[in-house]
């Protein structure tokens, strides 16, 4: 078991090269964090559209998987691409592990 239950991680000039791809050994960092129940989670400025390529290349299409969007105003659920929250730029998420879902804190 992972002592970490959540890995949020950034695209753009983080996971991403920069020709804008993700490496095989960046996947199989994040697949084996996600064998050993990690919750993995893609965090972006881009759009919730732009970013279905990378959630299809990683394949986190799960029930109860999320990405996030426009700078983490937006949540969406993996396996519908389905929003399911619109922050507000004050607002503070947080995974919850009872619900195993990104709650709104405030």
């Amino acid at each position: 078991m992972n002592k970490y239950r959540a890995l949020v991680t950034d695209l753009d000039g983080t996971l991403l090269t920069t020709d804008k791809k993700i490496t095989e050994e960046n996947k199989k960092a994040l697949m084996k964090a996600r064998e050993n129940g990690c919750k993995i989670i893609l965090c972006s400025g881009r759009s919730p559209k732009s970013m279905q390529q990378y959630v299809d290349f990683l394949g986190f299409r799960d029930e109860g998987e999320y990405y996030l969007g426009n700078h983490g105003g937006v949540i969406v659920e993996s396996s519908t691409d389905c929003v399911v929250e619109i922050g507000r730029a004050s607002t503070v998420l947080y995974f919850d592990p009872n619900s195993k879902m990104i709650q709104t804190l405030y």
